[in-house]
């Protein structure tokens, strides 16, 4: 109850709190509610939701379709693939700015979210003995939504540098439906839980959000003549 209470008083701080330190918040935020729902996931709730999400899809299936999202979820979301890109496009955009920070940005943020998702992936464990969930005793959180996340979300944050209002919207809203339907078809290919993908989902966004603090240009208070 504690991590879940703490996680709401950090978003609601974010909410306020405008510039870097608000970007901070909302990482730690985000990561706070990551903790509590790892420190969770053989609970009730979180087993119950699981399941439901597992046998909705389950009804949904049809082989034309299990192919087609079998084929592109192979491509899409994987950590070598993510990590590929984001050098690429790093690189891009720190030729675009002038400056290294893009690149070490965007591969710095795909990195950390690998490590962080496979260290947790070794460290938390489902405990079912029977029903749908017997099969994914280590698969919190999702890596192709963490990477999926990370790798857009930090391209985003670059991109949008600078850039008026319109232009960040539009950005969040791709990388939004992007990462909906890398979990889409997490989901629907039976590679991971509702959980995972919201797991993976939390994690993407909290280094992103610490991305665009770490982004971020301090501003300047005028100084008195």
């Amino acid at each position: 109850m504690a991590p879940i209470v703490g996680s709401a008083g950090l978003l609601a701080a974010a909410l306020v709190i405008r510039g870097r330190a608000g970007r901070v918040l909302l990482s730690a935020g985000l990561l706070t509610a990551l903790a509590a729902m790892a420190a969770g996931i053989n609970a009730e709730w979180p087993a119950a939701l699981d399941t439901w999400v597992a046998d909705w899809f389950a009804t949904h299936r049809s082989p034309q379709r299990d192919r087609e999202a079998a084929r592109v979820f192979a491509y899409v979301g994987r950590p070598v693939h993510v990590l590929v890109v984001a050098v690429v496009c790093g690189t891009l955009l720190s030729a675009r700015a002038r400056s290294v920070l893009p690149v070490i940005g965007v591969t710095g943020a795909v990195g950390i979210g690998v490590a962080v998702e496979h260290t947790l992936k070794a460290t938390i464990g489902r405990t079912a003995t029977s029903g749908p969930l017997v099969d994914y005793p280590h698969s919190f959180p999702s890596g192709h939504v963490t990477g999926t996340a990370a790798l857009l979300g930090t391209i985003a944050v670059f991109l949008g540098a600078g850039a008026g209002r319109a232009v960040r919207i539009t950005l969040a809203v791709m990388v939004a439906v992007s990462v909906i339907t890398v979990a889409g078809l997490a989901l629907y290919t039976g590679a991971h839980t509702c959980t995972d993908v919201m797991g993976g989902a939390l994690l993407g966004g909290a280094i992103v959000a610490l991305s665009a603090g770490l982004a971020d240009k301090p501003s300047r208070t005028a100084r008195p003549r």
